[in-house]
């Protein structure tokens, strides 16, 4: 039988307290807001938990009414206290359906909503917890097998945070507005599982796959099915690394040596709608691949030098391969700055380049050794683009085979500066070779907290009105049929949703309303 707050002990630490360190105990909390510091009180008070402990509010539909606060909130840092924390080795330990609130705006000078601060952790259960006004985390632990599921975080400074970690996973969690990362794997973190989030204005990253130097490297975490909202994905320092299926908008996704160098980082089948200065950056990396990532660019909001759909800077055997790039002010892909001399083993095939405002492919002026460029489509009608593909440096020979090419009126190998390169079977690119289907990426905000996620189309035609049981939203994908036309400025029949609203032709951006007396 479980221990009850307030039936049984008038405080959540004396039910807690009432069980033998030798057995499984059940803390029940009735719906009520328990302050733990209603006066001024030092060291304030907080709940201390043990192992082998459940500590649970009477359901996910109690929980916005089962409150613990830390009060008052006004402390200076070295006084301040974690809501709920430990003093030693904890396993087997359960957290669910509460809300726990500080009470703070967020600082990072000290303490956090809930801080395992103890020895050895293993086997740690957070679920269903809305953890509100944080000064640090809202959720912190590390050690062993380590689950965060079906929680609501907002107002903290990082999201969820793992140290020294192996075997975690962060699954449905819906965290919003932090000052610094989302969620965030750090100091030698292993075997971990990062999925199907919805992740809202990190102030730094989204996800942060990073191990501090000089940490051992993060190792063998997956980054997949997350929606982000005004956020990035960074991986530096880690190994092994999977970045599948998230869908952003306005964010990317950079793959950097800033701590020390990632290696063998596959960054597959993401979307990515985005107005910053890159979509995907690999900058120093080694042995990475990107396969069959959609971007599309948009106009930048802030002052960029360059705007670049992916930054190839890859040491070592690496595949570009089957990534759709559309409206890349500049370069579709470049380097970034970086010259990699004989280091890189790169191969770029099955690409679909377009609509970039200079170059497809680009050397950045610098060495890249020997890269195989393969069967990619691209394709530009702007003024302002002037190569499929720019490769002058004479150190640069390049295999340009089998690509299908028209930038302006160039076409084929006419499209191509590559004078110290092999250019083999390149033809001229026309709309029957490669239909581009990528589509805007919209989030519209459903009634209550539904939330209808869309590919192309009318955000109002997915207002969610579903509420998940154990989540709180409702992730409903609207896929509009899909017409097609003819584009009044190049003649290039194309693909569209919605008749009667603004549509750009993919191929040479010209914006355009379609009646359905267009429709083909």
């Amino acid at each position: 039988m479980p221990y009850v707050v307030p039936d049984d002990y008038p405080t959540i630490q004396d039910a807690i307290n009432a069980g033998s360190a030798d057995e499984d105990i059940e803390v029940l909390i009735r719906p009520d807001i328990y302050t733990l510091n209603p006066e001024f009180n030092y060291p304030p008070n907080q709940i201390i938990v043990r192992p082998r402990l459940t500590l649970r509010g009477e359901g996910l539909a109690q929980r916005d009414s089962t409150i613990i606060k830390m009060s008052p909130p006004d402390l200076a840092a070295s006084m301040r206290k974690d809501v709920i924390t430990s003093i030693g080795d904890v396993n087997d330990l359960t957290v669910q359906d509460l809300t726990i609130d500080q009470q703070a705006v967020p600082d990072n000078l000290g303490s956090s909503v809930v801080y395992l601060r103890g020895g050895v952790n293993r086997n740690i259960n957070f679920r269903r917890l809305r953890v509100l006004n944080g000064f640090g985390g809202g959720l912190i632990a590390g050690g062993t097998n380590i689950l965060m599921e079906d929680n609501i975080i907002e107002k903290v400074w990082t999201g969820i945070t793992f140290a020294k970690t192996d075997g975690f996973i962060v699954r449905r969690n819906d965290i919003r507005n932090t000052v610094g990362n989302a969620v965030y794997p750090q100091r030698h973190c292993i075997n971990g599982l990062i999925e199907n989030n919805y992740l809202e204005s990190a102030g730094d990253c989204a996800v942060d796959v990073t191990s501090n130097a000089p940490n051992p490297p993060n190792d063998n975490i997956v980054v997949k099915d997350n929606e982000i909202v005004n956020g990035h994905i960074r991986v530096t320092n880690s190994v092994n690394i999977h970045l599948y299926r998230n869908k952003m908008q306005h964010g990317y996704i950079v793959v950097d040596s800033g701590q020390a160098v990632p290696i063998n980082v596959k960054v597959e089948e993401n979307e990515i709608l985005t107005d910053k200065a890159v979509a995907i950056r690999f900058a120093g990396a080694q042995k990475c691949d990107a396969i069959g990532n959609k971007i599309r660019m948009l106009p930048p909001l802030a002052a960029v030098d360059k705007q670049i759909g992916m930054v190839l800077a890859v040491r070592g055997l690496s595949t570009i391969k089957k990534n759709e790039v559309v409206n890349a002010r500049d370069y579709a892909m470049s380097f970034g700055g970086w010259g990699l001399g004989g280091d890189s083993n790169m191969t770029i095939l099955d690409n679909k380049l377009m609509n970039f405002g200079d170059v497809g492919i680009y050397d950045d002026g610098l060495s890249q050794g020997s890269l195989k460029v393969l069967r990619n489509s691209i394709f530009s009608e702007l003024s302002t683009a002037r190569w499929g593909v720019l490769t002058d440096m004479i150190t640069n020979k390049w295999l340009i085979e089998g690509n299908a090419l028209k930038v302006g009126e160039l076409v084929a190998d006419a499209a191509i500066s590559a004078p110290n390169s092999t250019l083999l079977d390149n033809t001229e690119f026309t709309p029957e070779l490669s239909i581009l289907t990528i589509s805007p990426i919209i989030l519209g905000i459903g009634l209550g907290t539904g939330i209808g996620y869309i590919v192309g189309g009318n955000a109002g035609a997915a207002i969610g009105t579903a509420i998940g049981a154990t989540f709180g939203y409702t992730i409903s994908r609207y896929v509009p049929p899909v017409l097609n036309t003819t584009c009044i400025k190049c003649g290039v029949d194309f693909t569209f949703t919605t008749p009667g609203t603004p549509v750009w032709c993919p191929y040479c951006n010209e914006e355009q309303v379609v009646s359905m007396e267009g429709v083909k």
